[in-house]
């Protein structure tokens, strides 16, 4: 899937749209070798999250999320999924690119992002950056120049 065909939102469960994707990856998590499961509360308690969405079908294809913030510069990232009827197709890249690129609108702050990963994280996580620290965790030091965003800019592919 090319990253055309994909709208991204800041997800709120506000949003009935996103209400409804919320039970898709609720059960997406619930898979074995899965991340936490993603319910309404654990999302509810997340700084920041981005849905993934076909820009065609509407189908929801994945999310992403700051799911805490230990200081104003430090923040972990979790809470990721991908739809597993889209799985290879270059989705989970592209969720971590946007959220990379986009961390700095919502916390212009954020200096280092922590990350929990399994096996498909850690290596998608690699290609974009990340250092490993240990087999089940990898971080990313950013400079005071945020990543570049110009092929994913919320005003461009969805909602802020």
């Amino acid at each position: 899937m090319r990253p055309k065909n994909i709208d991204f939102e800041a997800f709120s469960l506000e949003n009935p749209k996103h209400q409804l994707a919320q039970k898709q990856l609720e059960t997406w998590t619930g898979q074995p070798d899965g991340v936490l499961l993603l319910n309404e509360q654990t999302i509810d308690s997340h700084p920041y999250g981005i849905a993934a969405f076909h820009k065609h079908s509407g189908d929801t294809l994945g999310y992403i999320a700051i799911t805490a913030i230990f200081l104003p510069e430090m923040v972990k990232l979790g809470g990721f999924v991908v739809n597993p009827e889209y799985v290879g197709q270059g989705i989970g890249k592209t969720l971590t690119r946007y959220m990379l690129a986009s961390v700095h609108k919502r916390l212009p702050e954020v200096e280092i992002i922590t990350a929990q990963v399994n096996r498909a994280s850690k290596r998608i996580f690699g290609q974009y950056g990340a250092i490993v620290a240990s087999e089940r965790s990898v971080y990313w030091y950013l400079t005071k120049t945020p990543p570049t965003d110009d092929d994913f800019s919320l005003s461009r592919h969805g909602k802020e």
